[in-house]
């Protein structure tokens, strides 16, 4: 939420404080100039910029975002930042704009590289959801998730890798009953340790490390000695 200031002081610190600079890619949201202006927004009251990537297929089109996902104008715009943060919206969105059929474009590229010398990647929602190796795309039916529908590229997609792949990460967890697909995904493909972040709450992870930021928690499932028959 807006006033959540545990969540977004913290992640303006990380970003680096006054003066640095987040780029915001709102890419999977249905209106992509208002949800990166209200992030900004938040980042401002605490000294940190936030500037807006253009990549927008329900504004521009699917062809337009994912040409600007190689435009260097953006490329170099994250590179510049100091952290990324992904807005919620659909993740399909995101994956599809970002990493068409599971290569990742030059945006993308440039994000892992700002993370890969200590810059800060974060995400709500979708944009939380796509962080992990593994992740959900569309997976609205928990029943049919316990029922073992769990379709690659239909429920379940290849997410942008930020997280260990022994990780996968779900979110809006207790509110919408998410636990019921989560286990499905984790038990199928052997995915020992699951994070479900619940309503106005962050998982911050770093150097082996998590930590529970916000109003109500996270649940850890941790599968590495579970059974299924």
């Amino acid at each position: 939420r807006d006033d959540n200031e545990a969540v977004w002081a913290r992640l303006a610190a990380l970003a680096g404080g006054a003066g640095a600079r987040v780029a915001v890619i709102a890419t999977a949201s249905g209106e992509p100039a208002r949800a990166a202006a209200r992030v900004d927004e938040r980042l401002r009251r605490h000294g940190v910029r936030g500037l807006a990537i253009e990549a927008a297929p329900l504004q521009d089109g699917a062809a337009a975002a994912q040409a600007a996902a190689h435009a260097p104008r953006w490329v170099e715009a994250v590179a510049g930042s100091q952290a990324v943060f992904f807005t919620g919206g659909a993740q399909a969105r995101l994956l599809d704009t970002l990493a068409p059929g599971g290569a990742p474009s030059p945006l993308l590229q440039a994000v892992h590289a700002l993370h890969a010398r200590g810059g800060l990647v974060a995400g709500t929602s979708s944009g939380a959801a796509v962080l992990s190796a593994l992740c959900f795309r569309e997976a609205p039916d928990l029943i049919g998730a316990l029922r073992g529908t769990l379709r690659e590229g239909i429920e379940i997609d290849r997410g942008f890798g930020f997280l260990p792949p022994q990780m996968v990460l779900d979110q809006h967890f207790v509110q919408r009953g998410r636990i019921a697909r989560l286990l499905p995904l984790m038990a199928s493909r052997r995915v020992p340790l699951g994070l479900g972040v619940e309503e106005d709450s962050a998982a911050l992870l770093h150097a082996g490390r998590r930590e529970v930021l916000g109003r109500h928690g996270v649940l850890v499932a941790d599968m590495a000695e579970a059974q299924v028959d």
